[in-house]
């Protein structure tokens, strides 16, 4: 409240020196004042009013989640405050040096498009911001990041996953599940206490993300025109003595490893075998979560009953005599 309070003041006492002026990129000609405003100092004003935005946005949305998951504490204030100095500081730094390299806010028309763009990102990821000032600093004796990395690894939303919309994406924000990753880890019966969905719902969601950390959000799509869906379709298929198939199993394995091909006729090439599709499958099995979530579909299915597992084809006799 404090840090708010002294930028209100910065900003009320600066705020009349024309600022639409500087953004709109005309000339600033005040008559009440008697002076035009310094275009830096005016930068410097419009950066700070769209990084506290920022910072306000993300300050909001982290004491919610924060709440929503019983970790709302004296170290979400503190935090808090330290992305909002840090928000602040280094949009200072990067009017300054934007500044300095280009000397674009001598003509504000070019600086003021971009201007509440970065300073509202900087503001809402300080940490972003403070890294790749760091990076371009060139200090010596400092572990940099590996921007590559970046570049090439990306987290896979929680949009992939058959039966999540926007809506349900946001609402499993709040409890930190933000990629297939995080759904892929979580346990479903918390997510069955703490939001609004079904338990069935949400362990076919969690199978689902577990069958594309697995396999990749390529392959996942791929994987649903032969009817493989979650991790379990993937392992019943290769595993199942009663409904295994050869031939579901190679176009498994043609989705599964794609630098091996089959044939135009169907026969083996690249090494492609039964044996090394199966192989292949069990390896992506062997995991903590994936046993969890095998346990909690054996109990459900142990208390459905197997007499609920298909459909029969012939009518069976109830206890009352009826078919």
């Amino acid at each position: 409240m404090v840090i708010f309070i002294l930028f209100g003041f910065i900003v009320s006492r600066y705020v009349n020196l024309n600022l639409l002026a500087f953004l709109d990129g005309s000339d600033c000609t005040p008559k009440d004042i008697g002076r035009c405003a310094d275009p830096l100092l005016s930068a410097w004003v419009c950066g700070l009013l769209a990084a506290l935005a920022g910072d306000y946005v993300f300050m909001i949305r982290n004491f919610f989640r924060a709440i929503n998951n019983f970790g709302f504490g004296p170290a979400s204030n503190i935090s808090a405050t330290n992305n909002l100095i840090a928000g602040a500081l280094l949009i200072i730094i990067f009017v300054f040096a934007f500044d300095f390299m280009t000397h674009a806010t001598r003509s504000s028309a070019v600086f003021a498009k971009v201007l509440i763009t970065l300073g509202y990102a900087v503001g809402h990821s300080p940490e972003s911001a403070n890294r790749m000032v760091m990076d371009r600093s060139k200090l010596a004796h400092f572990k940099r990041d590996n921007p590559e990395i970046c570049r090439k690894i990306t987290a896979t939303p929680v949009d992939i996953i058959d039966g999540i919309d926007s809506d349900i994406r946001d609402r499993l924000a709040d409890h930190h599940i933000r990629s297939t990753q995080n759904l892929a880890t979580a346990n479903p019966l918390m997510l069955f206490v703490e939001t609004p969905y079904g338990v069935y719902q949400i362990m076919e969601w969690v199978a689902q993300a577990q069958l594309c950390c697995s396999v990749g959000p390529d392959k996942l799509i791929r994987l649903w025109q032969p009817g493989i869906r979650t991790l379990f379709d993937l392992e019943r298929a290769a595993l199942n003595e009663i409904w295994r198939s050869t031939d579901l199993l190679m176009a498994i394995g043609a989705i599964l490893l794609p630098d091996r091909r089959l044939n135009s006729d169907g026969s083996e090439h690249g090494g492609i075998t039964e044996a090394l599709v199966i192989a292949t499958i069990q390896v992506k099995l062997d995991d903590p979560h994936v046993h969890r979530l095998r346990q909690i579909y054996m109990k459900v299915g142990e208390r459905l009953g197997d007499t609920n597992r298909r459909f029969s084809g012939t009518p069976k006799a109830a206890s009352n005599g009826t078919a």
